[in-house]
């Protein structure tokens, strides 16, 4: 700790300027306990000295040290200090940097509306200053106000604006890190997830290389949920215990329960139930409101998949109210999917078709056909395959078993080809003309490039064939996939079963040898072929023999 300035220095604005300036070198020591100590020193002088917007700047550097160490009362509590004083600020730019500081733990507390209201005042006064960073600043905040409510077009544009001035003002590595991380936001929220996925790795690689711990910990995570999303779990949980690692034993160590809750969604996912309540249980413990109340969702979600519907009633309620108060209308709009899921199960199909009304409603007025929190493939397809045989926002519910359920899709679609009802038996025919004109729709947009590429080429050749592809892709959803399809694991099938190499499979797609033999592992247990050193050749052969006889791939298959 940084030795302590008596405060009897004859002039006044002498010692506030000390005491500044000695907070300022803790901080850059790393020494955040005694900068907090200090600047609590400067803002009681100041304020006895009548010096209040001197007392305001110490309070916001407050805010801004709270936020960085996570600790959101404190924070809290001198944002509300910083809002009483607010009238007593006669510098706009001191103005500015106020409203735009009490702004920022917006999203943490749940104050959407309020926040963003504050945000735009801040934005008017940087605006007058012709203050750069402000403005960066103020425009990526928005941005988030924009994106949690599904504004996506508005928020796109609050990007861009700050991405075309960090090309003419050099505001720093921080600024930059902080558009990557948005940018994989924006493009993750709407359903772009290759393209954000290459965004998170870039902020990663741009905070590693600078530093920035806190940074490096939170885009970590965010691609891992990308990687999930993408049905890459065990990528997620690299990426999961990387950030793990990186949060324990550091100021940042309040992220290690985040990382429980996304890493929680992740055991959900692959129907690893007891995980999921280890996880939940440690995420639990935590003081902060916004990831307790996310827990509690996944939570929710859990007791409703296993069973427990009470509990899942009196959670997702709770959890939906909370949501709509704060103005978060992206979860709140994905919470209602989950609840009319719930509802469905329970056979109140009344009450589902209300909670579907309003959520599949406002998602096909904004315009939005994916929804990045709590995506579930099977609970999903089954609210959308029931609004679509109910007629409940039909459209929308197309849209989404289209562009992102797949393989799921085709499944959950068959059985409505039969139906008594001749429109439902249209729209179905409708939803399986589309997917199955183009066999790659059941594996979803998000390939990889050369996924893609090894797919088109196994197809046009009808190595594998395209009328069974969704078969395979379902009976490929293993253990760690499936609830999702794994193109990069059909591919590898695709060229494994018709002879080639370990190494040459690795080099198609852009995989590490490892990697391959594992997929390739997975497969063999997907076709109940059990592991024998021994009898590699032999395996193989048998491998092929199933998948032929099975339908899978054509008969010119060649010897290894």
């Amino acid at each position: 700790m940084g030795p302590t300035l008596p405060l009897t220095d004859p002039d006044p604005q002498n010692l506030l300027e000390l005491l500044w300036l000695q907070a300022v070198a803790l901080q850059e020591q790393g020494q955040h306990p005694a900068a907090i100590a200090a600047l609590e020193r400067l803002r009681l002088y100041a304020v006895a000295q009548k010096q209040m917007e001197q007392a305001q700047r110490a309070v916001l550097e407050l805010i801004r040290l709270y936020q960085l160490l996570e600790n959101a009362a404190m924070a809290q509590f001198y944002a509300q200090m910083a809002s009483e004083w607010l009238p007593q600020v006669n510098d706009t730019l001191l103005a500015a940097e106020s409203l735009l500081r009490v702004a920022t733990l917006a999203p943490d507390i749940g104050y959407y509306r309020q926040g963003e209201e504050m945000a735009l005042q801040a934005l008017r006064l940087y605006e007058t200053h012709g203050n750069m960073q402000g403005l960066c600043e103020t425009w990526l905040l928005l941005f988030i106000f924009h994106n949690h409510t599904g504004r996506y077009q508005s928020a796109g544009t609050y990007l861009r604006q700050a991405e075309q001035l960090l090309q003419t003002v050099d505001l720093g590595t921080t600024y930059r890190v902080a558009l990557l991380s948005q940018n994989a936001h924006w493009n993750w929220y709407r359903g772009e997830l290759a393209t954000a996925l290459r965004c998170a790795e870039q902020a990663v690689e741009l905070a590693d290389a600078t530093g920035q711990q806190k940074q490096r910990i939170k885009n970590r995570v965010v691609a891992g949920n990308l990687e999930r999303a993408l049905g890459e779990y065990r990528k997620a949980q690299i990426w999961y215990q990387q950030a793990e690692r990186l949060a324990y034993g550091t100021l940042f160590s309040q992220f290690v329960g985040w990382v429980n809750v996304q890493q929680a969604w992740l055991a959900i996912l692959q129907e690893h139930y007891g995980a999921a309540r280890k996880f939940l249980h440690r995420a639990l413990q935590t003081q902060k409101q916004g990831q307790a109340i996310a827990a509690g969702v996944v939570q929710a979600v859990l007791y409703s998949l296993t069973g427990r519907t009470h509990e899942a009633t009196e959670l997702m309620q709770r959890s939906l109210t909370y949501y709509l108060e704060s103005g978060n209308l992206v979860a709140a709009n994905t919470l209602r999917l989950h609840l009319a899921a719930h509802w469905l199960r329970r056979a109140e199909p009344v009450r589902a078709a209300e909670g579907l009304q309003s959520a599949l409603g406002w998602m096909a007025d904004q315009r939005i056909d994916y929804l990045p929190h709590w995506w579930h493939p099977p609970t999903l397809t089954l609210v959308c395959t029931h609004a679509l045989q109910q007629g409940i926002e039909a459209q929308i519910a197309e849209q989404i078993l289209i562009r992102h359920l797949g393989a799921l899709a085709l499944v959950s679609m068959k059985p409505l080809q039969t139906s008594a009802d001749p429109a439902v038996r249209q729209r179905a025919a409708d939803v399986l003309e589309i997917l199955e004109s183009d066999p790659l729709t059941v594996l979803g947009e998000a390939l990889d490039p050369p996924v893609r590429a090894v797919l088109a080429d196994l197809l046009t050749r009808r190595r594998l064939l395209p009328e069974s592809l969704n078969h395979l892709t379902s009976l490929l959803m293993t253990a760690e996939q499936r609830n999702s399809p794994n193109p990069t694991l059909v591919a590898v099938f695709g060229l494994f079963v018709h002879g080639v190499s370990r190494k040459e499979i690795a080099a198609q797609l852009h995989l590490s040898t490892p990697t391959v033999r594992n997929y390739i592992n997975h497969i063999f247990k997907c076709f109940e072929l059990p592991y024998d050193p021994a009898e590699r050749d032999v395996r193989r052969r048998q491998l092929r023999a199933r998948a032929l006889a099975a339908g899978y791939i054509g008969a010119e298959a060649v010897e290894p």
